[in-house]
């Protein structure tokens, strides 16, 4: 099935934060990569002598990635936009090979489709996807039939056979109508898959790649004909018939012998017959009669295959054997494919589309070079941290580039986290929150990748294998940490522990003998005797036992009540300097960020979730997105562990179960809430809810303390340090990537991406693409703005000719008048298309030092909130 996509302008775009020129519309199948390539293809140009009343039709074979796409485009002009300038509408058809293939099979050749094809003419409405039910099959056209138009143009209906058999043609045309009939006689005379190669459009625009197109069509008086006829292909000037050469037509062959006992011939095929054959040209095949030969005497022949006959059977008795002949090509293909099923069964590979297309091309290298790179994903998966890439076939199929590129992604994400110094920090909540995010970007990025086989395999625990390592090596140090609680501590390890850790005694004792008082009693002291004798203890454990028992018991008298160690939920509340802001970039609690989208649901991402670090006194604020921590509500401890609601009569509870955010109060309305610890001073964590249902909303407001800068290496971009920790913090499963956009000129956006610790600045690849879009755009604007300013100097001319001419008193006023009007209009137009020139400014994807001003941060779509680049030149 072929997919649709829309370009046009419109005061909002399918893609979010994007007006003007752009694509409302499209099938959720159509890449980004493919979209800005069709983007780039959508232009409309209004120049002097091109009529605005054209309607351009093309075929192009578009590569995006390793895969390539055959675009059939109707593109005409759209009358004018929200904003009063002239628009116009691209309506293109996207089909893949495979689908490409199967209308070929049926006789359809690319002219046929478009001229059958249903083109909109306007688009009012909202951005959207176009559903599944919306796809068209090509084959549900109809093969097209002879139309006459060479013979009507030419005089000569075998001139059809002429774009065949030149690699690359122009035809100029008496007007601007009537190619597309001229390209379907051709095509049917190529017919086939053959057909499907060649690339053409109805009407050049300024902005199209000569390279990607065999055919092009032009009217005799366009203005860009001197731009095509420089190039090399041969043209067809349709205006003067006689000129055009003789086209290649089959020779006409006589039928064979009837019998060998009679010498009657079969007619010869009529000449009007052979017009319609298929031409000499490298594109089609040729299927031409047997060639007449004179008749001869059968007896020679009978005797000579005596002869052949008698040494046949001679080697068969007397020779060996000689060995088995090499298989057949269809014994090779059905090799081919058993071996692409063995392959799948092998590693019950989940990919469908990669593996019917190995089928369909029937090349055994390819086979070989996706065995391969499934190997180095298998041995990869077993050593991560070996230094290893993964080898991408030179061509390939989506579901396999996903594969392989979130593969290197998990891959990444784990080899920086192993080195991470953070491991080996003096604050327990600092390490426990950067390891919470750091497994779930690893877990979220191995998820994503191993969807191609099933049955979900665990990932290698090399990850937080490290954490757990480091942590303890911190813990067992000649001195005892600095900062955190026993509590804290072992909270870290049970998040860390695989079933490959170490198990650590005296660690789960830590807690106990730190509560102790200065005098322990006859049972404490047992027990400290024993815990002086564990031999995983380290020396400071070990000091701090024995201290305890260097202390006296009470023996003489009952020991006074010991003070009441308070318990976190009667710890005092911390004062305002000990209160970490849950807002801004100070706190370095994780947050996730969690997006509704129509692929996935709320449940089910809620579900994705990572375990929380929630406490059972801790306290929990309630707001919605985009609400400062002072806005919030806070949430008390009612009924059940785990449930929190206002009163005893709300209804509406937020339940935690198993470290897990269990229940929402409202689950269509756009919530954030975080959690604190007892004390009130340090957040555990976030969590912001963005249902699709919900109206947009920021996840947090615009800050001061959301000011940043940028840092250079080399060549590289990259965030400061308080930037980068913060970015790291937020976690958004489903595995959608942090981006940013420049406020004043969303022509600027950014891809974020993590390494280590620090956060590097990339060019999004879709504005990348994107801006290949612009340039041609400026392309055609520079040639149309040149064209004014040479309407408006002749306008001026002819005004000083006027005004100096001998002409009547009313002649000469009704001239100057009209001219003046002309140069309003030019000048107009000229000052609407520097404008448009203006906010057409190409992002390098090399750059150095990202522009200074406000950007808004975006998840995928969504927009999180706004941030401020200062420059750090």
């Amino acid at each position: 099935m072929a997919s649709q996509l829309l370009y046009t302008s419109a005061p909002r775009l399918l893609e979010a934060g994007r007006t003007g020129f752009g694509t409302v519309a499209r099938h959720r199948a159509v890449s980004g990569l493919l979209v800005a390539s069709v983007e780039r293809v959508s232009q409309f140009a209004r120049l002097s002598g091109l009529s605005t009343r054209r309607v351009v039709l093309s075929h192009r074979i578009i590569h995006a990635g390793a895969a390539s796409y055959h675009v059939l485009s109707c593109i005409r002009d759209a009358g004018s936009d929200y904003t009063g300038r002239t628009s116009h509408l691209a309506h293109h058809l996207i089909a893949d090979a495979r689908e490409a293939r199967a209308a070929a099979e049926a006789g359809i050749t690319p002219a046929d489709v478009l001229k059958q094809m249903r083109w909109l003419t306007t688009w009012n409405e909202a951005p959207r996807f176009f559903e599944p039910s919306e796809e068209i099959s090509l084959t549900s056209f109809r093969p097209g039939t002879a139309s006459g138009a060479w013979q009507r143009v030419t005089g000569n209906a075998n001139n059809a056979l002429l774009p065949a058999q030149a690699q690359r043609c122009l035809l100029l045309l008496p007007g601007e109508d009537g190619a597309l009939d001229l390209f379907q006689e051709s095509l049917q005379t190529i017919g086939g898959t053959a057909a499907w190669l060649v690339s053409f459009t109805t009407h050049l625009e300024p902005t199209d790649d000569l390279a990607e197109l065999r055919w092009l069509a032009l009217s005799h008086s366009s203005p860009l004909r001197q731009q095509v006829e420089g190039a090399v292909r041969t043209n067809f000037d349709l205006t003067a018939p006689q000129s055009l050469p003789a086209p290649k037509l089959p020779e006409i062959k006589a039928a064979p012998i009837a019998s060998p006992s009679t010498n009657v011939l079969r007619p010869a095929s009529r000449p009007e017959q052979a017009a319609t054959a298929v031409p000499s040209s490298p594109l089609p095949p040729i299927f031409a009669e047997p060639r007449e030969r004179p008749r001869r005497s059968p007896w020679p022949i009978i005797a000579f295959a005596v002869v052949i006959a008698a040494a046949g059977i001679g080697a068969f008795v007397f020779l060996p054997k000689l060995p088995s002949a090499r298989p057949s090509s269809a014994e090779s293909a059905i090799n081919l494919v058993k071996t692409i099923d063995d392959l799948w069964l092998k590693h019950r590979l989940n990919l469908p589309e990669t593996k019917s297309w190995l089928k369909a091309e029937a090349d055994e290298a390819l086979v070989e070079a996706h065995e391969e790179a499934l190997k180095q994903i298998l041995a990869a998966s077993r050593e991560p941290l070996r230094p290893a890439d993964i080898a991408m076939p030179p061509r390939t199929q989506n579901d396999f580039t996903d594969l392989v590129t979130h593969f290197r992604s998990w891959q990444r994400a784990v080899q920086q986290g192993v080195r991470d110094p953070l491991w080996s920090s003096e604050d327990p909540h600092e390490v426990q929150s950067a390891a919470l995010v750091a497994l779930s970007r690893a877990k979220e990025a191995w998820s994503k990748s191993i969807f191609a086989f099933r049955g979900l395999p665990e990932m290698p625990d090399v990850l937080p294998t490290e954490i757990y390592t480091q942590v303890l090596k911190h813990l067992s140090a000649s001195t005892a940490p600095k900062q955190g609680t026993p509590e804290q501590w072992l909270a870290l390890l049970d998040l860390t522990r695989t079933s490959s850790s170490p198990q650590v005694g005296w660690i789960h004792h830590w807690s106990f003998v730190s509560k102790l008082s200065s005098a322990p009693s006859a049972s404490e002291r047992v027990k400290l005797e024993e815990l002086t004798k564990m031999p995983d203890a380290p020396v400071w454990f070990r000091q701090l036992t024995q201290n305890h028992l260097d202390a006296k018991p009470l023996v003489a008298a009952p020991a006074p009540p010991r003070p009441a160690v308070p318990t976190p939920a009667a710890m005092p509340p911390a004062t305002p300097e000990q209160i970490v802001a849950a807002d801004g970039p100070t706190s370095a609690h994780p947050r996730y960020i969690v997006i509704e989208t129509n692929l996935q649901k709320l449940d089910t991402l809620l579900g994705a979730l990572p375990t929380l670090p929630t406490e059972a006194d801790m306290q929990v604020f309630l707001g919605t997105a985009g609400q400062n921590e002072s806005q919030m509500t806070r949430l008390r401890a009612l009924g059940a562990a785990g449930v929190y609601r206002k009163s005893f009569n709300d209804p509406l509870t937020l339940e935690f179960s198993q470290h897990r955010l269990a229940k929402l109060p409202d689950p269509s309305i756009a919530t954030r809430l975080f959690a604190r610890d007892a004390s009130g001073a340090r957040v555990l964590f976030e969590v912001i809810i963005l249902p699709k249902a919900a109206p947009l909303a920021d996840a947090w407001q615009s800050s001061p303390e959301l000011t940043f800068r940028d840092s250079h290496e080399g060549a590289r971009t990259l965030l400061d340090a308080a930037a980068s920790r913060w970015l790291q913090t937020i976690v958004i499963p489903g595995g959608i990537p942090l981006r940013m956009q420049h406020v004043d000129d969303p022509t600027r956006r950014f891809r974020l991406k993590n390494e280590g610790n620090s956060v590097l600045v990339e060019a999004d690849t879709a504005a990348t693409a994107s801006n290949e879009a612009n340039k041609s755009k400026l392309n055609a604007l520079d040639v149309e703005i040149e064209s004014l300013r040479q309407g408006i100097r002749s306008d001026e001319q002819r005004r000083s000719d006027l005004a100096s001419g001998n002409l009547a008193k009313q002649q000469k006023e009704d001239a100057l008048r009209r001219l003046e009007d002309s140069l309003t209009v030019r000048q107009q137009r000229l000052l609407q298309l520097e404008e448009d020139r203006k906010a057409l400014t190409p992002t390098s994807p090399n750059f150095v030092g990202l522009p200074t001003g406000i950007y808004s941060l975006f998840a995928g779509p969504r927009r999180l909130c706004e941030i401020k680049i200062e420059s750090s030149k």
